[in-house]
């Protein structure tokens, strides 16, 4: 009857063993898990960025892009759309890296 014992207590402290096992695998799959996701959803929001950035570029350049009008007014477009794009490249040149380096 002791032997029966010996070996039931055996064989549940082997089950709680390999399930502290299972438990702690388990764990440490859902911490890379949150950890691809989150690094998935920077890397979407940094391209997201980057896309908006490039249409609001080529938006500033399709409106710039006519030729009518006298010397001036073509100067002052062009004026317009050096000083637009490097405040928006610096910024988003800025918020990349900022993304990436995080």
């Amino acid at each position: 009857m002791q032997l029966i014992f010996y070996s039931v207590v055996n064989f549940v402290c082997e089950q709680l063993y390999i399930k502290s096992l299972c438990l702690a695998c388990l764990q440490e799959l859902l911490r890379r898990w949150e950890q691809f996701v989150n690094e998935h959803q920077t890397y979407c929001n940094s391209q997201l960025t980057c896309s908006e950035w490039q249409k609001d570029l080529a938006n500033r350049l399709s409106s710039c892009i006519a030729t009518n009008g006298d010397k001036y007014a073509i100067q002052n477009r062009l004026g317009k759309l050096q000083v637009g794009t490097k405040s928006v490249t610096r910024y988003s040149y800025a918020h990349v890296l900022d993304c990436v380096e995080s």
